[in-house]
């Protein structure tokens, strides 16, 4: 039944609004309506104020006056509604109750790339519902990300101006998940450490925001909507040009104090003896295995390899030389990955980026090295396989993180 549930908002007497959410929860209770009133909110938001020197965060409500209901619409529960102190009926022509569209009920996803940006309305089911995308790097970074963030943003709620709940942003480099800063960064993005993504959106829009690093999302989303779902603990790999990472625990994503944790890319594989990595250490795990030191590998030993395709594509011929470079390579990943099982015991490696699609070049291989890798009590019930959302990961990710919060 839970499938025609939709969300409705009902008016409420000013200041009422949390007890009549207590009230309908009680009454769901004791009368066991779970499978038509699926869920009850007052949406807030945290907020920081500083007053006589001294900085408080307090919650506020996003819509005083209302309280959002997801329910099956029957005699039933309009009766339950009705008959709660401090509710004034349903929002709708006439009081009528009228279900919210898609639209208005949709978060918007916002990935920020090195690259480009791109944009999404996403759904309570991490179904993308429009998308949108725009360079970044158009003029060689003379216009900052961030301003080119924001006009792609106003452009796209022009579009059709629905009303959203928050902006949900995944964003490359070191990110400060707490204050939705840029911390960091190893790759070249001009002005980009130390802008605070999260103040400029919000005054920017008038919107709460969240920011959180862009493998963190993909994993995220693959938990949310793909092909992690129902899974609690999984590590996350992205191999691309760099190397990035997200790991779950327990249901929970493991961020650390300032939302940094999971940066998988940069921990020293080969510390002593290792190659230079573009975050200043030596022996880096993205400069082993990223697509970039396939093609650093394949050219070391002589092949025609001027990118992963041209390697894959060698290698799915048959080429005797290019397979033993994949091998290589795929080797080193899997000794990383052995490490990480090791610490965190996973159910499920995924493995995102482009390279993902190589099923059995990469994943099917890579699946097997693991296990030969690891002690006999971490291969039992383990998965590896590839992600399942490409390209709007990162923005279903960033929505599913902003729910979390």
């Amino acid at each position: 039944m839970s499938e025609a549930a939709k969300w409705y908002i009902i008016h409420t007497y000013s200041g009422y609004e949390n007890k009549v959410k207590q009230d309908i929860e009680k009454v769901v209770e004791n009368r066991k309506l779970h499978d038509l009133i699926l869920e009850v909110q007052v949406p807030t938001e945290t907020v920081t104020e500083i007053t006589d020197g001294k900085t408080k965060e307090l919650e506020r409500k996003l819509f005083p006056g209302y309280v959002f209901l997801k329910m099956v619409y029957t005699d039933d529960t309009w009766h339950v509604v009705k008959n709660i102190r401090g509710a004034t009926g349903f929002v709708g022509p006439g009081s009528e109750p009228t279900p919210l569209s898609e639209e208005e009920v949709a978060k918007m996803g916002v990935d920020i790339g090195g690259t480009a940006v791109k944009l999404g309305l996403v759904d309570e089911n991490g179904r993308v519902l429009r998308r949108a995308e725009r360079s970044v790097s158009f003029d060689g970074y003379k216009t900052p990300i961030l301003d080119t963030v924001q006009a792609a943003i106003h452009e796209f709620l022009t579009a059709d101006a629905p009303r959203l709940e928050g902006i949900a942003v995944s964003a490359t480099g070191q990110i400060d998940s707490r204050r939705g800063v840029v911390a960091g960064t190893c790759g070249n993005f001009p002005g980009w450490i130390g802008v605070d993504i999260k103040g400029t959106l919000e005054r920017a829009f008038g919107l709460p925001v969240t920011v959180a690093n862009d493998a963190n999302c993909m994993l995220l989303g693959e938990v949310w909507a793909g092909a992690a779902k129902g899974y609690t603990d999984v590590i996350g790999v992205t191999l691309g040009t760099g190397v990035g990472g997200g790991i779950l625990t327990g249901g929970r994503l493991l961020e650390g104090v300032r939302g940094l944790g999971g940066e998988l890319g940069h921990f020293r594989l080969h510390a002593l003896d290792g190659v230079a990595c573009t975050c200043g250490a030596i022996g880096c795990y993205e400069r082993y295995a990223a697509t970039t030191a396939l093609v650093r590998s394949a050219q070391a030993a002589g092949l025609d390899a001027p990118d992963g395709r041209a390697i894959f594509e060698a290698a799915a011929a048959g080429d005797a030389r290019t397979l033993a470079v994949l091998n290589g390579w795929i080797n080193e990943i899997a000794q990383g990955l052995a490490g990480l099982v090791h610490i965190f015991n996973p159910q499920l490696i995924l493995i995102g980026g482009g390279v993902s699609a190589q099923q059995a070049l990469l994943i099917d291989p890579l699946a097997a090295q693991v296990r030969k890798s690891i002690m006999p009590a971490f291969a039992e019930g383990l998965e590896l396989k590839a992600a399942a959302l490409q390209n709007d990961a990162g923005l279903v990710g960033a929505v599913y993180y902003f729910k979390q919060q």
